[in-house]
């Protein structure tokens, strides 16, 4: 991975975060963006999932502030279901200034690229500068596509223009540039991250879940870290599941591991190797489909070394988690949000009840180098009521970093609520320097003594 590409990761994503604001939690509040809301001029339809997928893609348009990506995964433009990603031009405000459609009618896409039924937009990554150009890539995931199986899955690397259009694409599927092999109904491309470099070899790593793949057993999951060479073409391969990776966990049939996203938290323990977080939102642990999600100590050649699960019976988290609120469905890194040397990560529970029925949550939660749960913020529309999620909402059904929004060192998350009214919303929250979770560590540590984690990005 290339200087430009690492400061763009590093600056967009915003995760190293400096001089607290420990006033209030949500120190800039929360913006609802919807079609009647947050300044938003686009069309939307009942059904269309936007908000399925957020992702902060840095400055696109160099006017100063940060620009978000949003998936509509059940956009109809050229098909039913087809899928769409709205590039939204942001104001200092969190409001839209103006926005910009992907889709099979707009924004330059290949003619015929995508298909009705694709689900094209259910999860992005900001890839960063893939070139050297000074323009960002992003990867869209498509888990129904047919190529090769049906619903193998796929993703796409698009470098974008400053207009929020593609220039240029690459697909990664079972059609070509894929080393292994995916399977019918794999659906590949249905969670994703970046995970920056993670072997140090200069290539960055994608992470791509498959999780209805049958590794030891119907549903079960399969992550796989794809190492992407500098024309966005996969170089390397690597695969973890049941028994595969040095993974030593087990899971039940349907747990779906991988869930909808995968993030690399950094340095959890201390070993000088970066550690992943990733999703089983239908673990049983407590009650059917209450959720989980394991944090994967890596070594140096991406094998699992350890793994701790955070679920309702273990890794420390007090919840409570309800029957079917599919918790770690979603995920995305903090840094360390208060100081104390450990990466932080935010997890979705998208279909919490708190308040209103299926409204959700997430969490905010300060990890141990053990990878457990040092202490938590919930976050839903009864703790912080400015938020005023409706019922059905599912808020936390998408979480992405934007960044550093407002200058002051704060973090702001995109939160996505994507069965909301009126074909779906996202949210826009800054968190106080210290993510709300405590002010026992919430001062800078000195030069150079405390990795902030995220920097690897």
């Amino acid at each position: 991975m290339n200087s430009s590409a690492s400061l763009f990761a590093v600056t967009f994503l915003g995760l190293v975060l400096s001089a607290p604001l420990t006033a209030q939690c949500l120190s800039g509040g929360a913006q609802r963006i919807d079609a009647n809301a947050g300044g938003f001029g686009g069309l939307l339809e009942n059904g269309d999932r936007f908000g399925r997928s957020v992702v902060g893609i840095g400055d696109l348009d160099s006017d100063g502030v940060l620009d978000v990506a949003v998936g509509a995964r059940s956009d109809d433009d050229g098909g039913i279901d087809c899928g769409a990603v709205w590039i939204l031009f942001m104001n200092p405000d969190k409001t839209v200034r103006d926005e910009a459609k992907i889709s099979n009618l707009f924004g330059n896409l290949p003619p015929g690229l995508v298909e009705a039924g694709d689900w094209f937009g259910y999860t992005l990554a900001l890839v960063g500068d893939m070139d050297g150009d000074g323009m960002p890539t992003l990867a869209v995931g498509a888990p129904n596509d047919d190529d090769g199986a049906g619903n193998a899955g796929a993703v796409y690397l698009f470098e974008l223009t400053p207009a929020g259009s593609v220039a240029s694409t690459v697909k990664i599927s079972n059609a070509g540039n894929l080393p292994g092999n995916l399977s019918v109904g794999d659906s590949f491309g249905m969670g994703m991250g970046f995970l920056g470099d993670l072997d140090g070899d200069g290539q960055p790593e994608l992470g791509v879940a498959a999780p209805l793949a049958d590794n030891g057993g119907t549903n079960r999951g399969r992550l796989h870290l794809l190492s992407l060479a500098a024309d966005g073409t996969v170089a390397q391969e690597r695969r973890i599941a049941q028994g595969v990776g040095g993974f030593t966990g087990v899971f039940d049939n349907n747990d779906q591991f991988g869930g909808r996203a995968v993030c690399a938290l950094g340095d959890v323990n201390g070993d000088g190797a970066i550690d992943l977080a990733v999703g089983t939102f239908r673990d049983d642990d407590g009650g059917p489909d209450r959720g989980a999600f394991y944090v994967l100590f890596l070594n140096s050649s991406l094998n699992v070394i350890g793994h701790q699960k955070v679920s309702n019976n273990e890794g420390g988290l007090v919840g409570p988690l309800e029957d079917g609120d599919l918790f770690g469905m979603t995920l995305a890194p903090l840094g360390d949000i208060n100081y104390d040397g450990v990466p932080d990560v935010a997890v979705g529970n998208n279909l919490d009840d708190v308040g209103l029925v299926d409204a959700g949550s997430m969490f905010l939660l300060s990890l141990t180098p053990q990878g457990t749960v040092l202490e938590e913020v919930r976050v839903d529309r009864n703790s912080f009521p400015g938020l005023n999620m409706p019922a059905g909402d599912r808020f936390g059904r998408a979480l992405g970093v934007v960044g550093d929004m407002t200058g002051d060192g704060s973090l702001t998350l995109g939160v996505g609520a994507g069965a909301g009214q009126g074909g779906g919303a996202i949210y826009l929250i800054t968190l106080d320097a210290c993510g709300c979770i405590t002010t026992r560590h919430c001062s800078p540590p000195a030069a150079n003594s405390v990795s902030a984690g995220g920097a690897i990005f």
